[in-house]
This record gives structure tokens, sequence and C-alpha cells, in this order.
């Protein structure tokens, strides 16, 4: 049959089939038939993926409305309702070359078939994602699902604007200036000036910090860099968030090339060795002392301190370093401070909890992001500034295609786009001033109270399990709680032993592992400075209620009882920071080299004379003492060797041939012989366990010839025999001659395909 060209003029709804079908019309050529809509094939059998404009990058209503609509309800389901349900798993985990095989990752020439098709592409990224809004995801420092926040974003989302100038976003535009208003008044700057970014994360945030504040301290640095100049300094926590470290080395790290005079200058400026740490106390807060000392040595070294950086609500522990200690100091070096209150910035939010950011009003700058505690979507959030021209400074460079200074309103306010080192920028502002007018400062306010209040409930909790569990830190200042679990296998250790330690330090990752393939829940552990593997567990969404701690910890101790750490475990603790290669070579290096070599190099001690001819023996240790051949082994002279710990209780150790060969039958007691061709007189004792050693009188040497098999080229250097004493139970000491290297004993004879004595088989 021979198709036809129809335009879409009209529609209706089926009742049975609950699809649009699309009704023809005047023939057209530019118009294809459809069918019915979310079908796989057309009425004509032909993929729906012929459709002449299945490319557009523009919405239609015949051919898209279902496909949103369907979309919109998985997102409901499986996002929003019932995937994050507390009966329903955080994660479906699995590794990643398995998820590889499930997903459908591989992109091609052509398209998919159909709408549907897509769908279930969708529902496959849903189904083993992670569900950052359940309830028991506590894992980082973002959770939880705002509804008005999440509406925000899909509005944002659809319009898709981008921030930089008034003329394509009037309406954020104005909205942005309003919430930067709002939040430093929050911070307490003064009224009426400042300014303020939404950046792509904390991390850019810190990073205006640091371009703003080296404009400050030489504003010659925007066009002629750093070359020519004082290294500069920059102060933070050991604990400060690691985005300084990154920022300074994307800012600063240089060398100045002088063609002419063929030489290079070290490099100077910024960099990661010029980010400074500052000591922290047991809560993890900055030391004023030692920051006093840094900025003093970094003058008298000649260098050009221009920054600290104090942390409000550190990342693992939550410390609020001292804001109105550190802002004396800068006032008094003339240091820029800024503070990064990316996390504990919300509890600005609370009259209760303000107080933790005492004295941030005296910073010239704040991370704060809206995103962490109080569970905007990501990403939102902002670098706000005391300053209200400082980034338009460092950062404008006017360019005219976008930024022209003639356009008929006022683009040098209105204009934003210029003072950001992106261009192009997504309107994040939307769902942070929606949430806002959804909740006012009062909702904002009851959250943080909610949250910090589980966070106290927690602790007791934690408190009231001892010794299961074991908090780092009694008393947390933000939400954050760290502890250590202590499985039932090392309750009963000494917990101030480094063997405890190093043995708690792996029980968090099989935790974790085990808690991640059950997909129970997410929680993260770290370890910090001194500090082994501990679990940090953060509340910020207002959903975790008092009866979710109890789980969180019910599960810990589900996960984690059974948990038996080895040996080999303690000495696979690199694997977590180098990962498994080096893992597995590491643990290949040490069973295979450095400890056997421990072993020998310890067990071939000598024992000074003073000591081997006392009348005591030692108690722990079983050994033989033989002299090796001169030519042969001319280093092994007067050598002590214990061969309990090594060849086991029917063995001894020959070091003429490094190995382990079988005891001669020696019955009740005896004397072994051993050779040695300098005719040394050394004496080594057999001891047994717990017998003291009588004085010995009498010797017999004892020489018997090689076995017939024998050979000068394959038997061992022997020249004579030595008796060696064994205690025995008996009260009276015999002496009892005993054949030993190359003689082996009753029952054994010398190989010389083995190079050691076999059983003899005749």
């Amino acid at each position: 049959m021979k198709h036809q060209w129809f335009k879409v003029s009209s529609y209706s709804w089926s009742n049975t089939q609950t699809k649009r079908v699309c009704q023809a019309a005047t023939p057209n050529p530019n118009y294809k038939l459809i069918g019915i809509m979310g079908s796989n094939k057309s009425e004509s059998g032909e993929e729906l993926q012929d459709n002449p404009l299945y490319y557009k990058t523009f919405p239609s209503k015949d051919l898209h409305e279902k496909f949103f609509h369907d979309v919109f309800d998985l997102i409901l389901k499986e996002a929003m309702f019932e995937g994050v349900q507390r009966d329903k798993l955080v994660v479906r985990f699995k590794l990643p070359e398995n998820l590889e095989k499930i997903l459908h990752l591989k992109l091609g020439k052509k398209p998919v078939k159909s709408q549907e098709d897509l769908l279930d592409l969708l529902k496959e990224v849903m189904k083993y994602s992670v569900k950052t809004g359940h309830p028991y995801f506590i894992n980082q420092l973002f959770s939880g699902l705002d509804p008005y926040g999440i509406c925000a974003e899909w509005v944002a989302s659809a319009l898709n604007s981008s921030v930089y100038t008034y003329e394509v976003a009037p309406v954020f535009t104005l909205m942005e200036l309003e919430v930067f208003e709002k939040m430093r008044d929050m911070v307490g700057f003064p009224r009426g000036q400042g300014d303020g970014l939404f950046c792509p994360g904390g991390s850019m945030a810190n990073g205006y910090a640091i371009s703003v504040a080296r404009y400050r301290k030489r504003p010659e640095v925007k066009e002629r860099g750093l070359c020519g100049m004082k290294e500069m300094v920059i102060f933070v926590s050991e604990d400060c968030h690691y985005s300084f470290k990154k920022l300074a080395s994307f800012q600063g790290h240089y060398y100045c090339y002088y063609l002419i005079l063929c030489f290079t200058l070290p490099p100077k400026g910024l960099g990661m060795k010029n980010v400074v740490g500052i000591k922290v106390d047991h809560k993890g807060k900055m030391i004023i002392e030692d920051l006093v000392d840094k900025i003093e040595i970094s003058i008298e070294k000649g260098q050009d301190p221009f920054m600290v950086a104090a942390t409000a609500g550190t990342t693992v522990l939550g410390a609020f370093d001292p804001i109105e200690e550190v802002a004396k100091v800068c006032q008094k070096y003339e240091l820029y401070l800024h503070v990064d209150a990316a996390w504990g910035g919300g509890a600005l939010m609370s009259p209760k909890y303000r107080h933790l950011l005492k004295g941030i009003e005296k910073a010239d700058s704040v991370t704060w992001n809206p995103h962490k505690l109080l569970c905007a979507p990501q990403q939102c959030s902002t670098f706000l500034i005391k300053d209200s021209d400082v980034c338009t400074q460092t950062h404008a460079t006017k360019a005219t295609y976008l930024f022209q200074q003639d356009k008929f309103y006022d683009a040098a306010y209105y204009d934003t786009g210029d003072k950001h080192v992106q261009c192009g920028r997504r309107a994040d502002v939307l769902k942070f001033w929606f949430m806002w007018k959804a909740k006012g400062s009062e909702g904002f306010a009851a959250h943080i109270d909610h949250i910090f209040g589980v966070a106290e409930y927690c602790v007791q909790e934690l408190r009231s399990r001892s010794p299961a569990f074991q908090l780092l830190l009694e008393e947390p200042e933000c939400t954050n709680i760290t502890f250590w679990y202590i499985p039932p296998s090392l309750r009963d250790m000494n917990n101030k032993s480094d063997e405890f330690w190093e043995k708690l330090h792996k029980v968090a990752p099989k935790i974790k592992e085990a808690m991640m393939k059950r997909g129970s829940m997410m929680i993260t552990y770290q370890p910090l400075r001194n500090y082994q593997n501990f679990f940090r567990l953060v509340i910020q969404s207002s959903e975790v209620t008092k009866e979710d701690i109890k789980y969180f910890l019910d599960e810990i101790e589900n996960c984690g009882k059974d948990i038996e750490v080895k040996m080999q475990d303690i000495l696979l603790l690199v694997k977590y920071p180098y990962g498994k290669r080096t893992c597995a070579f590491l643990h290949t290096l040490y069973f295979n080299i450095f400890l056997p070599m421990l072993i020998f190099f310890i067990n071939c001690t000598p024992i000074p004379d003073d000591i081997s001819n006392q009348n005591t023996t030692s108690t722990d240790n079983i050994s033989t003492a033989a002299s090796a051949s001169s030519a042969g082994h001319p280093s092994s002279a007067n050598q002590t060797v214990f061969v309990g710990d090594i060849c086991g209780q029917n063995m001894f150790w020959d070091p003429t041939l490094n190995t382990c060969k079988p005891k001669p039958n020696a019955g009740k007691s005896g004397v072994l012989d051993a050779t040695n061709n300098n005719a040394s007189n050394t004496n080594a004792t057999i001891a047994k366990p717990g017998k003291k050693k009588k004085p010995f009188h009498s010797e017999e040497e004892v020489t018997d010839p090689p076995h017939h098999h024998e050979t000068e080229t394959n038997k061992p250097h022997v020249n004579e025999t030595k008796q060696i004493r064994v205690d025995t139970n008996s009260d009276e000491e015999d002496v009892i001659p005993v054949k030993t290297d190359p003689h082996c004993g009753l029952g054994y004879e010398w190989s010389a395909d083995d190079m050691m004595c076999a059983k003899d088989e005749q």
C-alpha cells in the first residue's frame, strides 16, 4: 500500500487504550502519519524514528505530551514517592563490570526505535542510581528531597536560562539580587553594600575567595600575573576542605621564562605548598597560637601572606573555628579573612544555633551552600562578599558581544555575568528562592532545630550502646556524629594497643561493603590525622527521625557483629588509599619476601658467649648451633639457629642448606651431631619448655661415615661432629649419640637430588 502524507489537525483520547489517536485530515506532504502515540510503530508498520521531525529540538504537543506525562509519572513514582520509602532499597549496588553489562550505555549512529525504549532507559537509570532522597542515605553532606526545590528545578530546566545579562534573564537577575541581600543580612554584613555570586559548588566559591583576596593584596596580578612577585601564602585549618589546595594550585603555580637570558626563575606565587595548614585541637578547631606562629615564620622567610580561611563546619568533624579570634589576627597582620561556611552556614537560619558562627560578620567573604544543611537540590552554592565592587574589578573583561556598555538599561549593575569566571550559568537561584517563599525563615529555622535535635539524640543513643560503639567526639558541634563500631571479637583487647587500632581500622570498610551490597543504608567512613577509620553519620534531612537513628545503629551492628580481623587483613590496609593492584603487590612482597627474611634473621641472631654458656636455657625456643664450612659459608661460623619457631616439632633447621629437615629419632634424650669444618667449640642447647637445664659433665664424640651413595661433590662439607645437649623429662640427663647433618638419623638417608634428608624406603 502506498503511504500517504497527512497533517495532524486534531486528536481524541481512547477510553480503552488510554492512548492518543491521531485523526487523518487534509493530505499534506510536510507531515507523516504518526499513528498511535507511544507505540513502537506507526499504523503503516514503520518505526517512530522514521518521522521526519524526530530530531527537532522543540517539544510537540502531539508527539511529546504523553511522553512527558509518562516520564513525570516515572519520576514521581521511583524518585519521589514509592522509590524512597523506608521499605525500599537505598541502592542496588553492582560492581562496575556487572553494571555495565546491565545498562544500555553504548551510543550509536541510529536513534532508539521508540519512546517506550527511552522510558525503559530512564527506568534503568533510576533503578540502579543511589536514592539520595531516601531517609537512610546519610553518606554525604547533601540529602533529602525538598518538594518546592524540586519543582523550581524543573521550571529552571524548562526555561533554560543563562544568568549573565538582564536582557536574557531579567527575572532571575532580580531574584539573585534579592536572595543575596537577604543572605548577607543573615551573615551580618552591613546593609546596602556587598555582593554575591552563585557558583557551581562550594569549591569554586572558595576559589573565588582566593582570587579576590589575591587581587586585594596585589591588584597588578590581574594583568601581570604572579611572575616576579613574592611567594603568596594562604593559611587554613588542617581540617579544611581540600578545595583550597586545588584552587591555589589552579590559580598560581608558574615559571618565569626569560628567553633572552636563557634561564628560568624558580616557581613562586601560589601553589599547594603555599597553603599552610594550621594545627587543630581535639575538637577540630583551629589553634590560634599556631596560626600566629605560622604567619610570623612566613614573614621571616620573605613570603607574602595574604589570606586566612576559617571553617564553619568542617567536612568530617563539623567543627567551627573561633572566627572572632581569627578575625583579630587577620586585622593585626592585614590579612583577608574568608569563612568557608558551605556546610555550617545553614545554622545562621536558627536563632538557637547561629551562635556557632559567632564573629562571621567580621569576615571579608563567606561560602554558604544551601544545598547542604538546608537541603536545596544540587547544586546551590553561594559566595557572599562584603565589598560591592571587588568581584567585578577582579574578574571583569567587558566582552563587547555580551556586556555592551551602551545598553538602554543600567548594564553595569544588572548585567552580573562579567563578575563571574563562568559565562553560561544556570538559574540555581530559583530553587532556593522558591523554597524560601514556601517555608519562610521560620520554616528554615524549624528544619535546623529538628536536625540538630536528632543529632543530639544520636549522641545519647551511641553512649547508651557502649562498648559496642565509641564516640570520637563526645560533644559534636554540628550534625556530624563520628564514632567507631567495635565488634565482639575486639572488645576484650587492650584498646590502647597498636594491634587493636590496626584491626579496628579494617572494621568500617567491611561494614560499609556489607550494607552497600544489602542496599539497606549508606553511611561514610574515613581516617583523619591519627584517627583510624571511623564512621561519620550526618543528619541534614528533616525526614530523619529518632527511630531512624536506632535503625542506623542496629544495621551497623548487624553488618559488623561477626567480623573477625586477621593478620592478613591488617596488612591489606593499603588497599583503600592505593588501590587493589598496589595492595596485591605489597601483600605478595610482604608474605613472599619480607616476612621470610624477617623470620630468618630473627632466628639467626647469634647468642653471646656469656649467655650461651650459662646453665639456663630459653623456654620459648628450641635452638641448635652449628658452624658452617669456612669455604662454603664463611660468615656462618658460630651461628645459632632457632629451629622450634620455624620448622615445627619434628623438624630442625639446616643452616648449610637453608632448609628444614626431619629430626632424628632421638628417643628419650640424646646428643645431636653437628658438623664444623673449623672445629669450633660452640655448643648449643635444645631445651624443652619449662625444664631447667642441669649441669652437663660428659661428652662423647660420635663419628659415622657417610652413606655409601654420597659422593664428594653432592654432600655437604663435613669433617667432624659435635655433641648437642638435649634436656629431657627425666631427673638425670642422659647423653645419647644421634646422627645429624649430613647423617640423617635412623630411618633417613641423604638425597643428592633433593639436597636434603629423605626417608629411607629400604
